[in-house]
């Protein structure tokens, strides 16, 4: 099963403004302003400030991206940069762990 968890969560969500993938984006507790964007793991090294070498989405699930982490089920996730810059993740969701 081929999916893109980017283009999911950019679907229409029953809003009046146009979706963006930060739709469905939890906001950081230390953000003052709650906005929902990416979490900086670790900066570029350089002066720009608005680069990042790792980022973190915390994705809000609902009925429409939750699919993407049913038991048993495989993905495949692309992420492309604003200068096309593309990188492609494939990922196995595992059974769930049991009550022993």
């Amino acid at each position: 099963m081929r999916d893109s968890l980017i283009e999911a969560l950019s679907r229409p969500r029953n809003r009046t403004a146009a979706p963006t993938p930060y739709d469905c984006l939890e906001p950081s507790p230390s953000d003052d302003k709650h906005l929902q964007k990416p979490r900086v793991i670790e900066r570029d090294a350089g002066s720009d400030e608005t680069l990042a070498k790792r980022l973190l989405l915390v994705v809000r699930l609902d009925q429409e991206t939750s699919a993407f982490f049913i038991p048993k089920s495989k993905h495949t996730l692309t992420v492309t940069n604003p200068d096309s810059q593309k990188v492609v993740f494939k990922y196995d969701v595992p059974e769930t762990q049991k009550p022993s």
